[in-house]
């Protein structure tokens, strides 16, 4: 079993039930609020970065109704490993449904290091920004040019302002 299967494996029992009705859409949960404690802690902003890992762990599980599997932090994959990869990487799956959250969260850090394959289109390169709405072009036409005259081309891998 692989490091993703693993992590994944107490959502993998009801993986089918995510997109059933009723649908819950978390906006910001206790999970990422725990996830964030553990980075500023990480980061050496707070104290006890393992004790809001696994808060935010446990937290992220139980939102979609499951418990954490009692010996799941006895896994060295799983187990906190006093790193901020170990944190992100929890912290991007606690996301997986809260709109783009888990992407944003990638483009800030670059963490976690994430899985490619051939068949992956962008040069296996995660995007950096979205395409600018067709409606925004068709009616902010002037204001549009001015934009990406401004901040780059109006595509995928031009970097946002606050990133370059």
């Amino acid at each position: 079993m692989n490091h993703w299967q693993i992590v994944l494996q107490p959502l993998l029992a009801f993986k089918n039930s995510l997109a059933e009705a009723p649908l819950i859409i978390p906006i910001l949960t206790f999970a990422e609020v725990s996830f964030i404690k553990a980075e500023l802690a990480q980061r050496g902003y707070l104290g006890q970065a393992e004790m809001h890992y696994k808060t935010g762990v446990e937290a992220a599980v139980k939102l979609w109704g499951e418990d954490l599997p009692s010996d799941y932090f006895d896994n060295p994959l799983a187990a906190y490993d006093n790193s901020l990869s170990r944190i992100l990487t929890q912290k991007y799956f606690g996301l997986f449904f809260t709109d783009l959250q888990a992407w944003y969260e990638h483009r800030r850090t670059g963490l976690p290091v994430l899985p490619t394959t051939t068949a992956m289109e962008n040069n296996q390169e995660m995007p950096e920004r979205l395409y600018y709405p067709i409606d925004e072009v068709d009616r902010n036409y002037d204001n549009y040019l001015k934009a990406i005259e401004q901040m780059g081309p109006d595509q995928i891998n031009t970097k946002v302002w606050w990133n370059k």
